[in-house]
């Protein structure tokens, strides 16, 4: 030790460790720092930490979070459903083409998934979100059901009779009649409009949402449908007025697995986290096509993000007379039936909104355990308890759905089963009063 005094500081980073070098973050507390010197202690030299600084979001604040992220188990992720878009088409012409269409892509195939689970950490949380679209006046949606959207209009030429924009609808521009039975409906879906020829039941435009459902098979292009079996999921095929009864719709919802930093975070710090990602968007797309003169012309743009979703609509073009007559004049259940108008029109049915989704997703829950086909109750002098015991219609299969699905209210309890003279028996759980319209 030396009369004089010598002061040396020493910085030691953990960010230019050997450990941070070398990726070892087994104990972020122990680090070394390598001084690429050599320094003498003698006796009576003194040792001293000056300053500790921690680089960490949140350091020095009282009010902080720690996400440890540490798994602690298996987490159930809810109901989503996985819509994948493929077969791809991007050549341009300079003529239509129904393969090169908005997005590209020809087919759209959408499976629930259910039951999954993912890693229990507390800074990861799947969450499920759905869409809807709203019935504003606005002319960005069709009420159905409807047969088209209008008469005056014909493929590649432009409409013409602007009468149709102020007259009353009538069935010859697409309006369906029966929709509903007049002496029981629910008034705060229906009011009652004037048309051509009398007066017909029309949904309320009240600027309600309607929660969006997706078809599982949506197919855009003759070129794409290949198999019979594609056909039969994409067709009704009991009556060509099945399109929303035999349709097989599901909702519309998608995971995002919301995450935060591991370690330290204030809480503006963890809400901006989780709004950038909610809030992300994605790199816009030009649609593009050829003139015809064969120049490359921007028409549209595709913007997405996460939780904003461009959709297929029905449109004017493909929802017309024409394709409705191709459409009606028979089931088609093969590919040699399929053509490109009966193709456009049941397309533009992939995305459908439904107001009161719950009602529908519980009566089609209730249905799908049983096949109900459309036979007579009493025919050629079969009486009731035959055609009950038959293979047509499992009547008291569904009776006895219907009186155990997710009761609301248990009035009734029996120990005893309630025999019924067609060789099938239920227990009695709980009473129901049926209406069937």
């Amino acid at each position: 030790m030396s009369e004089y005094t010598d002061i040396t500081l020493i910085n030691c980073n953990r960010s230019a460790s050997v450990e941070a070098r070398s990726k070892n973050n087994s104990n972020p507390a122990v680090f070394t720092n390598p001084l690429q010197q050599t320094i003498r202690l003698d006796v009576g030299d003194k040792v001293e930490v000056d300053r500790a600084f921690i680089s960490e979001v949140g350091a020095g604040n009282p009010a902080t979070i720690e996400f440890r992220g540490n798994v602690k188990g298996k987490n159930k992720v809810g109901t989503y459903t996985d819509i994948q878009k493929s077969d791809f088409f991007y050549k341009k012409s300079t003529s239509f083409d129904p393969n090169y269409r908005l997005g590209n892509y020809r087919t759209i195939l959408t499976q629930k998934k259910e039951n999954e689970e993912v890693d229990l950490k507390d800074n990861l949380a799947p969450m499920i979100i759905g869409y809807y679209i709203t019935s504003s006046e606005y002319p960005n949606y069709i009420q159905q059901p409807r047969k088209f959207t209008q008469s005056d209009y014909t493929r590649g030429e432009h409409a013409t009779n602007g009468a149709i924009y102020t007259s009353n609808d009538n069935e010859a521009d697409g309006l369906c009649r029966y929709t509903i039975n007049e002496n029981l409906y629910v008034t705060e879906d229906w009011v009652k409009r004037n048309i051509t020829s009398g007066s017909q039941y029309k949904q309320r435009v009240d600027n309600t949402r309607f929660t969006l459902f997706i078809k599982d098979e949506i197919r855009y292009s003759t070129d794409v449908v290949s198999e019979n079996s594609q056909v039969v999921r994409m067709y009704p095929q009991d009556s060509v007025n099945g399109i929303f009864s035999e349709g097989r719709y599901v909702r519309v919802r998608e995971r995002i697995d919301l995450s935060v930093n591991q370690g330290f975070n204030t809480a503006s710090a963890t809400a901006n986290q989780l709004t950038q990602q909610l809030t992300e968007t994605k790199k816009p797309v030009n649609f593009k096509i050829l003139d015809s003169a064969g120049f490359e012309r921007t028409i549209t743009k595709i913007t997405e993000s996460t939780t904003y979703k461009p959709i297929d609509a029905q449109n004017l073009y493909n929802f017309n007379n024409g394709t409705y007559t191709d459409f009606i004049s028979g089931v088609v259940s093969n590919t040699a039936q399929v053509t490109q108008n009966n193709l456009d029109y049941i397309s533009t049915f992939g995305y459908i909104g439904i107001k009161r989704p719950e009602i529908y997703e519980a009566g089609k829950i209730l249905m799908e355990e049983q096949v109900i086909q459309a036979t007579a109750i009493i025919q050629n002098g079969i009486q009731l308890t035959d055609w009950l015991q038959g293979n047509y219609f499992k009547g008291l299969q569904l009776i006895y759905e219907i009186l155990n699905f997710d009761p609301p209210q248990r009035l009734v309890d029996e120990e005893e089963p309630l025999i019924i003279n067609v060789e099938y028996s239920v227990k009695l759980k709980c009473c129901r009063i049926l209406h069937f319209i």
